[in-house]
């Protein structure tokens, strides 16, 4: 299981994490690795990516028309009380803190839909901090799964599956 913190994330709830977690997510999707995130408050100042286009593992179904790539499987610590939890917040605008997409909605909405299969969140907090349209955003995501996952404090919703 990789970690959030051997990419350099910080959860001080000050530092911007942006740029540690989604190396972190991008080699957990590169290796088919779980990513845990700490007890801490992880500041993000842009939004992260679970890539659904990664052309490195990418396979195109013909069934669906779509490319496949390796879910995401998230795992944070504690529980949802707030005690000892994981929480990832938006310390900046932004359209989401997390997209399952090729590339972050636009200011309207949308965004070019991949589907994409099989991810998995657990014991997170997902916080729009009123600075984030979405706390999660996915517009084209089946047969995954949230397990005790807060989604919350997005302008427009926490979280939008479509």
């Amino acid at each position: 299981m990789l970690n959030v913190v051997d990419f350099g994330a910080v959860g001080d709830g000050v530092t911007d994490c942006s740029s540690a977690i989604q190396r972190a997510i991008d080699q957990a999707q590169r290796e088919y690795r779980a990513l845990f995130v700490p007890a801490g408050i992880y500041r993000v100042d842009t939004g992260l990516m679970v890539n659904t286009t990664a052309p490195s593992r990418a396979k195109y179904s013909p069934a669906t028309q779509h490319w496949r790539v390796a879910p995401l499987r998230m795992i944070g610590e504690g529980a949802t009380n707030g005690e000892g939890q994981s929480v990832i917040f938006a310390g900046r605008p932004m359209a989401a803190v997390l997209t399952f997409a090729s590339r972050q909605p636009s200011d309207n909405g949308t965004v070019p839909a991949n589907l994409t299969e099989n991810h998995s969140l657990e014991q997170l907090a997902l916080d729009g901090n009123d600075l984030a349209n979405f706390s999660a955003y996915a517009p084209a995501v089946i047969g995954s799964k949230w397990k005790s996952v807060s989604f919350v404090h997005g302008l427009v919703a926490g979280l939008y599956i479509g």
